[in-house]
């Protein structure tokens, strides 16, 4: 936003000089000076000079590393609120939302209606869906979430219900209808690519050709606390009725698990076993442990720790660092009150 106010300033006094300077003149049509408009041309000017130097100062800043990595969390926190505003975890809907996951592929007993082209799901028009099987009378089940790349003609949805017989082809097209698909992934309706902005950047930070474990952690740390707040909030709806109360609609099942292998899987495999990002890495999930609520989320961030320090050992190249990891495994075992099983 700063940037397109400051192009809009300069070029809106570029342009007020023009005119005023258009309307100037002399000779023999007459003498004509617009003193007060060439007051603001000239007031405007020390403005613009301002505004300028304003700009650049801000790209100078804008283009650091920690500002670039603290600007995507504030979009991340700001997703968080849209994708989970309700609190107060309910541990039976972790459970049932990670047996759904698991069967969410079968549809033996259901008809699947494929993409019309190739490219991301940018998001799903929900109650057009819920307004659409209910007219059809469907009850559908999407098998794609937004943010995953679906290739033409691959199954999108799995429709059953007493209108499935009848179903015609621009019906089918009317379901698909509500999908947006394009080249790119947005943050509109998809969580995780808010977590996966800060994973790239930390993975380019941890490149051969960057080399900057300083920025990877900024980024860790950054997700640490986006997971933390994730980890005390409900899941996303994904079961939608009409307004008769009728189930019409469900979406695939987002759990903390997931989130938490999008956040870290590939820094810690990225990183091959670095000490120094497999400390601030069991330092992340150990923050997360003392927010979590719900105990299946205890055995995800067990795994993510167990899995982190086990790389870390191996790279270790001292006795010292291993005790270190070891020592900030206890710490993760203690934030989740679990008995430690170091090796």
């Amino acid at each position: 936003m700063p940037n397109q106010i400051s192009l809009g300033i300069l070029l809106g006094t570029f342009s007020f000089c023009l005119i005023v300077l258009r309307s100037v003149r002399s000779g023999g049509d007459g003498q004509f000076v617009p003193h007060t408009a060439a007051l603001l041309a000239f007031v405007g000017s020390i403005g613009s000079l301002m505004t300028f130097i304003y700009f650049i100062h801000h790209i100078a800043t804008s283009l650091q590393a920690d500002e670039v990595v603290a600007g995507v969390y504030e979009e991340l926190d700001t997703a968080l609120g849209d994708h989970f505003p309700d609190r107060l975890p309910d541990g039976s809907d972790e459970r049932e939302a990670d047996g759904e996951k698991r069967d969410w592929e079968d549809t033996d007993d259901e008809i699947e209606i494929g993409a019309r082209k190739s490219g991301c799901i940018q998001a799903i028009a929900v109650d057009k869906l819920v307004e659409q099987a209910s007219r059809l009378d469907l009850r559908c089940r999407v098998l794609r979430r937004p943010g995953q790349f679906i290739n033409e003609e691959s199954a999108l949805l799995a429709v059953h219900g007493a209108g499935v017989g009848a179903l015609e082809e621009s019906e089918r097209d009317d379901l698909i209808d509500t999908f947006i698909i394009d080249r790119m992934r947005t943050a509109e309706q998809d969580f995780e690519y808010c977590l996966r902005q800060l994973v790239e950047v930390s993975l380019r930070a941890l490149s051969p050709g960057i080399n900057d474990p300083f920025t990877a952690m900024n980024c860790i740390d950054f997700l640490g606390a986006a997971l933390a707040k994730v980890a005390q909030r409900k899941l996303p709806e994904r079961q939608f009725s009409d307004a008769d109360g009728i189930l019409r609609v469900q979406t695939r099942p987002t759990t903390f698990a997931d989130l938490l292998d999008a956040a870290f899987n590939q820094i810690r495999q990225t990183a091959g076993g670095r000490t120094d990002v497999s400390l601030r890495l069991l330092g992340a999930l150990a923050g997360i442990g003392a927010n979590l609520q719900v105990d299946l989320h205890r055995e995800s961030v067990v795994k993510h720790a167990e899995m982190v320090a086990e790389a870390g050992r191996r790279g270790a190249q001292a006795d010292a660092d291993r005790a270190a990891i070891d020592a900030a495994l206890v710490r993760v075992y203690e934030r989740l009150n679990m008995p430690a099983k170091c090796s």
